[in-house]
């Protein structure tokens, strides 16, 4: 069973470093951020989701996102840094 793991406020810092330590044991990983994240090593199996919790508009697309790239799956684990 792949598990999956979404971690907002993921493009430095605490969120960074929780998503990078998910991907290094074996999650899949799809990050949340307000910055784009394009060298993160678990972009190639997960992803990365650029919006603003600020922006209303962002919500419903990034929810739309976040549904792309879990393809079906489900989240296994949801970590709020943002």
């Amino acid at each position: 069973m792949n598990r999956v793991a979404v971690v907002t406020g993921a493009s430095q810092g605490i969120g960074y470093a929780v998503a990078q330590r998910f991907h290094e044991a074996g999650w899949t990983v799809i990050s949340l951020a307000r910055r784009a994240v394009t060298d993160a090593p678990w972009l190639e199996s997960g992803g990365h989701v650029q919006f603003d919790l600020e922006n209303a508009d962002n919500i419903d697309s990034a929810a739309d996102a976040v549904r792309a790239v879990l393809d079906g799956q489900s989240i296994s684990a949801l970590v709020n840094n943002a």
